[in-house]
């Protein structure tokens, strides 16, 4: 594992910069076990299950993950109240 200082690597076709393998992001979603009942407008999931301990989804590949993980499409269930170093978040703005 190497680590580069940030915007050094190209783009993504959306102009995104540096998106895999710092840290697990956190994203709005409620966890469920499919997406059938996801919205279809690329909102979030934001009804929690007791089911599920109300965990949240984690997307993506933290330093310490095998890399099939460090992929936007890898999707993790996480409890809101558990703390690791590769759990996080990205802040984002526009200009």
């Amino acid at each position: 594992m190497i680590s580069t200082h940030t915007r050094i690597l190209l783009g993504n076709k959306f102009g995104l910069h540096d998106m895999a393998g710092d840290v697990g992001e956190w994203v709005e979603d409620c966890y469920q076990e499919t997406y059938r009942d996801a919205p279809t407008d690329g909102g979030a999931v934001e009804s929690c299950r007791p089911k599920f301990h109300n965990a949240r989804v984690m997307r993506g590949g933290a330093w310490n993950a095998i890399p099939a993980w460090l992929r936007s499409a890898s999707r993790d269930v996480e409890i809101p109240s558990i703390r690791a170093d590769s759990f996080g978040l990205r802040v984002a703005r526009t200009d």
